[in-house]
């Protein structure tokens, strides 16, 4: 078992723990193979994540709340300033209702928020359930 498949059987095992029937986005702060942080994606907010959006398209306005993103919820968990960020490693992961590891790249926001952190090496599952690595 890869590192990487470790951390899918972690996925999946929080996923099947949490009875959710969404899809379930695990995000992993990890240094020297050490996991300092785990994040999942709820529809509870909080400071770093919570928005209220209105839009107007076609004269149609609604407002939406945002949950916390596995990456937020993650991050929330570690005081950063006590670390050197740049020497962690964020591996996000995605397990779909049927189990399967699919799409988890980081959403706009939350690579801004990675990039604000100084995180250097993130890793998320893709469409068709590999890792890849990406840039910020």
């Amino acid at each position: 078992m890869t590192n990487f498949e470790s951390f899918i059987a972690i996925t999946k095992a929080l996923k099947e723990s949490s009875q959710s029937h969404q899809s379930f986005h695990a995000a992993f702060l990890v240094k020297g193979g050490k996991i300092f942080s785990i994040g999942i994606n709820s529809m509870k907010g909080n400071a770093i994540s919570s928005t209220y959006v209105s839009r107007k398209e076609d004269r149609l306005s609604y407002t939406y709340t945002a949950g916390i993103h596995a990456e937020m919820a993650c991050l929330s968990k570690v005081k950063h300033k006590k670390y050197n960020m740049n020497e962690f490693s964020m591996i996000v992961i995605r397990v779909n209702n049927n189990g399967e590891v699919s799409n988890s790249r980081p959403c706009h926001n939350c690579c801004w928020h990675l990039g604000r952190y100084n995180l250097k090496k993130i890793y998320h599952s893709n469409a068709e359930g590999e890792i890849e690595k990406m840039k910020i």
